[in-house]
């Protein structure tokens, strides 16, 4: 579901309304992302399972195996997948990454720390929540640690001013361009509904479908939204 939301942004197609709901039906770029993924997956112009297999991060570690010549590449463990002999052919050379196209827009987001509403030590979680997840003691420790571990990026821009930061992410990537490319990021206030992770399970079968030409991209749509409203 990111790469389709990624694809909707890059077409100007909005996938949620301003009262996070599926408007997918209703959006021409929605339609076109859908008509372009059955092209592809009809014609063979990719391997399949880019396009199908359930686990992004899987697809990832593919391609940079050498399994797919194309993907959807997202900004987490770039560092481990793409940069390391192991996991890599491309390493240790840099990888070469283009914008997304069209609007240049894609899905944005981040795992998140949460507090549990029945927290006994509020305080104490509070504090932890924002060492691991923020700017605690004002040294990015944490975030620091995640980005030259891993290249597991984080949302806060000004950390990646960090000379440490910058001299290792300058081994394996164009740091640069994925700074500018995470300023086209978009974000969905539908993560946070409650019914949003059953409704990102179900659709992913329901865009499978679109994808193999079961169902028409019309159809396949209303499906989505359709889907979304019996969830909420």
């Amino acid at each position: 579901m990111p790469q389709f939301m990624s694809d909707c942004f890059s077409e100007g197609a909005q996938v949620f309304d301003a009262q996070n709901r599926v408007i997918v039906d209703q959006e021409p770029g929605a339609a076109r992302t859908m008509e372009r993924w059955q092209k592809m997956y009809r014609t063979g112009l990719v391997n399949p399972e880019v396009l199908t297999k359930t686990s992004s991060t899987d697809v990832h570690r593919l391609f940079w195996a050498g399994r797919y010549a194309y993907h959807t590449n997202h900004s987490y463990y770039l560092k481990t997948i793409a940069g390391e002999p192991q996991n890599s052919k491309l390493a240790p050379k840099k990888a070469r990454m283009a914008m997304y196209p069209g609007t240049g827009a894609t899905y944005m987001w981040t795992d998140s720390y949460v507090l549990n509403a029945r927290t006994k030590a509020l305080e104490d979680a509070w504090k932890l929540t924002r060492f691991l997840g923020g700017n605690l003691n004002g040294d990015w420790y944490v975030q620091r640690q995640w980005c030259l571990i891993a290249g597991l990026d984080n949302p806060y821009p000004e950390m990646y001013e960090h000379p440490e930061i910058v001299q290792s992410y300058d081994r394996w990537v164009d740091l640069k361009l994925l700074r500018l490319q995470s300023t086209k990021g978009k974000v969905i206030g539908a993560y946070k509904e409650p019914w949003y992770a059953e409704y990102d399970t179900k659709a992913l079968a329901i865009v499978h479908d679109i994808i193999r030409g079961g169902v028409t991209v019309p159809k396949g749509l209303k499906q989505l939204a359709s889907l979304q409203k019996s969830l909420a």
